[in-house]
């Protein structure tokens, strides 16, 4: 992710719910549409996610019989 993604994301992820599992799909709502790329974006952001760039954000990983979406939960 470049700095204004990262940026974007910490942001994103200040306004979610608090225990609350989400989809980016979910966490980006209107502005999910103009990602060019869902796949490489949501494969960009669990590397921030594994790197620890989101530490208030908790992975909860794909729902068993889903549609191989992350899903993650703010916890602070």
């Amino acid at each position: 992710m470049n700095p204004q993604e990262l940026k974007d994301a910490k942001k994103l992820i200040s306004a979610m719910p608090l225990n609350q599992v989400m989809e980016l799909k979910d966490i980006y709502g209107a502005s999910w549409s103009s990602i060019s790329s869902p796949t490489t974006f949501g494969k960009k952001f669990k590397a921030e996610y594994d790197n620890g760039s989101f530490p208030n954000l908790n992975s909860h990983g794909v729902k068993i019989n889903g549609n191989n979406h992350q899903r993650y939960e703010r916890i602070s």
